[in-house]
């Protein structure tokens, strides 16, 4: 049996808390590495959520001012921004966005009185770089988020 002197064993002992000592830095380094991507990753999700939810707001607007044009309750102005006409589908669509603040594109058709196809249209839009609170990643910087809604003319 081989025996190690006690100087050796006090030598070996040094080395091993050396050793673990520059270990414990790497994590530091690993952290300083991998953090910004999962902020960048966790920022995108926020960033994507918001808009779909920006989205699905916009397409509830949509459908409530083209089913209200399509029942003869209110009128199409046409193009207009918010706030829209009174007593217009652009002022029922601005009711359900006046909360966003942002600057809404709104356009509402009615067929003509010999057009066979009886549908009224109601579309909103919005510029992307608007419509995300944070553009962090620059994902959503160019184009529009559009939400349409086609329903038939009532008689």
């Amino acid at each position: 049996m081989r025996t190690i002197s006690r100087s050796k064993r006090w030598a070996l002992r040094g080395r091993v808390r050396l050793w673990r000592g520059q270990r414990s830095g790497a994590s530091a380094v690993e952290l300083a590495l991998v953090l910004p991507v999962l902020l960048g990753v966790l920022f995108a999700i926020i960033e994507f959520g918001f808009v779909l939810f920006l989205h699905n707001n916009m397409v509830n607007a949509a459908r409530e001012a083209a089913r209200r044009l399509a029942v003869g309750d209110v009128v199409a102005a046409g193009t207009t921004t918010c706030p829209g006409p009174a007593n217009s589908a652009e002022d029922v669509a601005c009711d359900y966005l006046v909360n966003w603040g942002l600057n809404f594109t709104l356009a509402a058709t009615e067929p003509a009185p010999a057009d066979p196809v009886r549908d009224v249209t109601m579309t909103i839009s919005v510029p992307l770089a608007d419509a995300t609170p944070i553009d962090i990643l620059g994902i959503f910087t160019s184009g529009n988020l559009r939400a349409n809604a086609v329903m038939r003319k009532e008689e």
